[in-house]
């Protein structure tokens, strides 16, 4: 299933949309797409997006799930400008060693079979490591993870399927 600018629940102010991209603004309003409940079922799932820093060196959540206690990020750009998956929090990481730049376009997708994850960034595998899901979704948001923490760019094309993407698929 892919998401469009209509296909989801926008919150705070995040309503521009450059082409058919959507822009987040971190700060005042804290700009999120709420994306609903339980996208992700099953053991076996991926998730894909296309994005672009507009400013680098911030915690960047890009997807994440979140429910009543906890908010896991599912992919997010890190301090140190490199982007990161995982399924269980912070327990078993996967993570893209190269530092992204600002206004690059990017395309990342994460894998989960239920015992391994698998980041892939522009259609090439950069890390896989084994992991086992931990969290039961409430919601899931793109461009969040708490009302202090979130991304400053733009988020275009995501898709979410309850299945592994092949390597053609990706």
């Amino acid at each position: 299933q892919k998401l469009n600018e209509t296909g989801a629940t926008v919150a705070g102010d995040s309503t521009a949309v450059i082409g058919n991209a959507a822009v987040f603004s971190k700060g005042v309003g804290n700009d999120y797409l709420n994306l609903g409940s339980a996208l992700l079922t099953g053991g076996s799932w991926s998730v894909a997006l296309w994005f672009r820093l507009d400013s680098q060196g911030e915690d960047s959540p890009l997807w994440s799930q979140t429910s009543m206690l906890n908010t896991y990020q599912i992919l997010r750009v890190t301090t140190s400008n490199k982007i990161r998956c995982s399924v269980n929090g912070e327990t078993n990481v996967s993570e893209y060693g190269t530092a992204l730049s600002a206004a690059t376009w990017y395309h990342a997708v994460m894998t989960y079979n239920g015992t391994a994850q698998t980041l892939f960034i522009n259609s090439v595998q950069r890390d896989s490591d084994n992991a086992t899901a931990d969290y039961s979704a409430d919601n899931m948001n793109l461009g969040f993870r708490t009302v202090l923490t979130g991304f400053n760019g733009r988020i275009d094309l995501a898709g979410a399927w309850n299945k592994v993407l092949s390597q053609d698929e990706i």
